[in-house]
């Protein structure tokens, strides 16, 4: 009866266990929308990432393009020293829009090769992102041999140690109260195990009045 009542509440614990983990491992892929635009223009369509907040792999997170961003700048000419903008928006959450810029001139050096990294709260909504290309300097050494190509990367948030806070008592003067003594500390564990010699001691001098 007793291993039975251990037994059951340690079953509903695993399952209350399981279906937490199930529900982590079942969320589904979240959507962002891309927009792109240069200075001086509108944010237009460029495509849209898909990444999974409980997956620890990179390769789990893709950008999907609508527009080749290489095509894009071969039909127009902009000043090199303009900017490059990406906003990153919802069509769940409105109040989601994140916005990012490199120097356009990087980005034509970089052959297109950039990273997109989503900085995820708690929930798994991004509050901030980072955006690089593969560029340190504005010249452009080497042809365009490179396909366009966005890496999708996740920095999610961890959960730290949480402060221990130790309650002090008030005291009328304000002073720490006085430390106990070691007697008055652990006198429930002394108070049971002097009863229980006293017990045996009685029990052993009643058997030898007896055998006399």
């Amino acid at each position: 009866m007793q291993r039975t009542r251990i037994l059951a509440p340690l079953a509903a614990l695993l399952a209350v266990l399981g279906i937490a983990f199930a529900g982590v491992a079942n969320a589904e892929p979240i959507t962002l929308q891309v927009l792109h635009r240069v200075d001086g223009q509108s944010y237009t369509p460029r495509g849209h990432i898909t990444y999974d907040p409980t997956s620890l792999k990179n390769s789990a997170n893709s950008f999907e393009a609508d527009v080749n961003v290489a095509e894009f700048f071969s039909k127009a000419n902009h000043p090199p020293a303009d900017l490059y903008h990406l906003q990153l928006k919802s069509a769940e959450d409105a109040t989601l829009d994140l916005k990012v810029a490199v120097p356009l001139c990087l980005l034509h050096a970089s052959q297109y090769q950039e990273t997109l990294t989503l900085h995820l709260d708690q929930d798994g909504k991004p509050w901030h992102a980072d955006y690089h290309v593969k560029a340190n300097s504005c010249e452009q050494t080497k042809p365009t041999t490179k396909s366009p190509k966005m890496k999708v990367k996740l920095n999610k948030a961890v959960e730290g140690v949480r402060p221990k806070l130790e309650l002090i008592p008030d005291t009328p003067d304000g002073k720490p109260p006085a430390e106990q003594s070691w007697i008055k500390k652990y006198w429930y564990i002394i108070l049971p195990v002097m009863i229980i010699l006293m017990m045996g001691g009685g029990s052993e001098e009643g058997q030898a009045g007896a055998k006399a």
